[in-house]
């Protein structure tokens, strides 16, 4: 990935946290339900950045991933306590999505995730200390 494209999908995914990252009233949450709400948007265009961007296409395909296992991950990383923003900046929940260590590790334990909530919450707060304590490359239980 060059750094125009790398500039482009840092200010992508900052716009995106931004809107999946935003706490909501009642009232929202319940827009937020509505097929063409932004939040449902912003959630489709973080799908498509996924399964466009060249490395994160790689990932998907080493696990035979598809969407719907994309978007069991996320909202599970949602539900499960992953939906919060760290000291950085980062979107925990997009951010695990956006790059590849957190994607590999995520896919790779997806069927924990199913398992038990022992298993999601562990995952969970992995994902969440990666992105906490600055970590790079490739995630170890």
């Amino acid at each position: 990935m060059g750094m125009f494209s790398s500039f482009k999908k840092t200010l992508q995914l900052r716009r995106l946290s931004k809107i999946l990252g935003k706490q909501l009233d009642v009232n929202e949450f319940l827009k937020s339900m509505e097929p063409d709400n932004e939040y449902k948007q912003a959630e489709k265009e973080l799908y498509e950045l996924i399964e466009t961007d060249q490395n994160l296409k790689l990932v998907i395909q080493k696990y035979g991933a598809s969407r719907d296992d994309l978007k069991m991950i996320y909202n599970t990383l949602i539900v499960s306590g992953a939906g919060l923003w760290t000291n950085d900046g980062n979107y925990v929940a997009v951010s695990a999505m956006a790059f590849v260590a957190p994607l590999d590790y995520l896919l790779k334990n997806k069927n924990k995730f199913r398992a038990s909530d022992e298993d999601r919450k562990r995952i969970c707060y992995r994902i969440i200390e990666y992105f906490d304590n600055g970590e790079i490359g490739h995630i170890y239980d």
